[in-house]
């Protein structure tokens, strides 16, 4: 599956494939706060 993305983005034009990239990175960060947030929450019960 993995392998299929990456033929998938290799064959994109340069600009799309910095598009793709930059949406990527930006759900990484939106999953990475809200993993850090609900990690708080949960600690913050706890006490």
């Amino acid at each position: 599956m993995f392998e299929d993305i990456g033929n998938f983005v290799t064959n994109l034009p340069p600009l799309l494939q910095l598009v793709v990239g930059g949406v990527i990175a930006v759900g990484v960060l939106i999953l990475a706060t809200k993993i850090a947030d609900w990690n708080e929450g949960k600690e913050g019960k706890k006490k």
